[in-house]
């Protein structure tokens, strides 16, 4: 049981560590489909050209 509570916080701390980078990766993720998803709105909302060259 000693073990345990002297443990119990470098466990408290390690996983508040990984939930704060588990946030920051999946906000880089949503940032990113962001990008890509205003990327292919432009593209497609881009004019065409009436007589395009070969």
């Amino acid at each position: 049981m000693g073990r345990l509570i002297t443990a119990a916080p470098a466990l408290i701390y390690g996983a508040a560590a990984l939930t704060i980078v588990a946030a920051l990766a999946i906000g880089a993720v949503i940032r990113s489909l962001r990008d890509a998803s205003q990327l292919v709105d432009d593209i497609c909302n881009q004019p065409r050209e009436e007589n395009p060259q070969p």
